[in-house]
Parts: C-alpha cells; sequence; structure tokens
C-alpha cells in the first residue's frame, strides 16, 4: 500500500479517503483521556485501589477505542450509500483556526 518513503500527508489523505474519517482525531482523543486520567488520580475524592484505577483506565481505553472504531465504520458505510448531513458546518473557518 504505502512505501517507506511515503509522507505523512499521503497516508492521512489515504485513511480519509478510504476511511472516511480524519485519523488527526485520534491525536485529540488520547491526550484528552490521558488528561483524565491525571485529573481522577490528583483529585482527591474516594479512595480506590490501585489495581480498580487500572482496571477502569484499560476499560476506558477500550470503551474509546470502540467508539472511535464504530463511528468512522459508520461513516464510511454511509459514505458508501451516499448519504451525507443535511447540514454542513466548517469549523476550520473559525476565528482562529490552525487550518485556514
Amino acid at each position: 500500500m504505502f512505501n517507506n518513503g511515503s509522507s505523512l500527508t499521503q497516508k492521512l489523505t489515504y485513511a480519509r479517503t478510504n476511511f472516511g474519517f480524519d485519523v488527526e482525531f485520534l491525536w485529540y482523543v488520547f491526550p484528552a483521556t490521558l488528561a483524565g486520567i491525571v485529573v481522577e488520580i490528583l483529585i482527591p475524592g474516594e479512595k480506590q485501589s490501585w489495581t480498580s484505577r487500572l482496571r477502569a483506565i484499560s476499560i476506558w481505553a477500550v470503551y474509546i477505542l470502540i467508539g472511535v472504531s464504530v463511528s468512522a465504520v459508520l461513516q464510511y458505510c454511509l459514505g458508501l450509500l451516499h448519504i451525507h448531513p443535511l447540514v454542513l458546518i466548517d469549523l476550520g473557518k473559525t476565528a482562529g483556526s490552525k487550518t485556514s
């Protein structure tokens, strides 16, 4: 599919075209998840054991990966059926956007 000299832009374009979602989205999901984990550990609350916290982290990681995957597959399938949203909102042209 790709040779070793393929650029990241080519790979992201391939993912957008063939999978129907922006792979860069994942770079926002994982840091947000890690930030939530750090806040959960640092803020005092109910005393949870470290094993229950580690189990919860793994459950949330699986939950997020399944959610992102199902969303991507659904978007891809809807694209194959030529079903498009009624309203498209381009947030790339908002004030302060890095992509405009």
